[in-house]
């Protein structure tokens, strides 16, 4: 199984940037379009370096032909090839605006997924706590809410390498939770995808996860 960070496949310097590069994420959802061009092409780069270790040198136009590049394709396309699960989050299509906003700003979910080695995406977990903080002292200014909306549903799913716990980076602040997916999920393994910034993963990264 591959484990992947958090905004795995794109993190936007703006809003707008995230907003644009989200993706519809349906559960059970196979392998989209196996015959364009451009699952095509991912597919017969894949193999290529899986059996060479060498790029086959597709250009960028072959995989953007007639369609914005999909990374949830992509990770599909990675684990049927490679006959891998893969878990690892992306910013997701659908969720409700700001309510708080004068003006009604769209918004995503911070979507963490896992994709068996069929290309299915078995489960799906929208991250439930959300980041906000101000660090002047260190530079920090960050306000994940404003442009992703929070999940409600704690998820765990079965695996190869048993029974996952699905969280998300600041999620490891809330210990109650991972209490819950162990306790009443039956979760075997915690996964934790993060994209910490650099101050609070040198203060708190480890301890987080030892206390866990």
């Amino acid at each position: 199984m591959l484990f992947l960070p958090e905004c795995c496949g794109f993190l936007g310097s703006s809003a707008q940037e995230t907003l644009t590069n989200a993706e519809e994420i349906i559960n059970g959802s196979p392998l989209i379009d196996q015959d364009s061009r451009s699952a095509s092409a991912l597919s017969t780069t894949l193999e290529c370096v899986l059996e060479t270790g060498n790029d086959l040198g597709i250009s960028n136009q072959d995989i953007l032909e007639n369609s914005q590049v999909s990374i949830v394709k992509g990770l599909q396309t990675i684990a049927m090839k490679s006959d891998m699960w893969i878990s690892g989050t992306l910013h997701e299509q659908g969720a409700p605006a700001s309510p708080s906003a004068a003006e009604k700003r769209p918004r995503v979910y911070n979507t963490h997924i896992i994709v068996d080695n069929h290309g299915q995406i078995v489960s799906k977990y929208r991250k439930i706590h959300l980041f906000d903080v101000s660090i002047p002292s260190q530079g920090v200014n960050l306000c994940e809410s404003a442009t992703t909306a929070p999940g409600s549903t704690l998820v765990v799913c079965d695996s190869p390498i048993g029974k996952l716990g699905l969280s998300t980076c600041y999620d490891l602040r809330f210990a109650e939770m991972y209490r819950a997916l162990v306790e009443e999920g039956g979760a075997d393994v915690i996964l934790i995808p993060s994209a910490f910034t650099v101050p609070t993963g040198k203060a708190h990264w480890h301890t987080l996860l030892r206390g866990e």
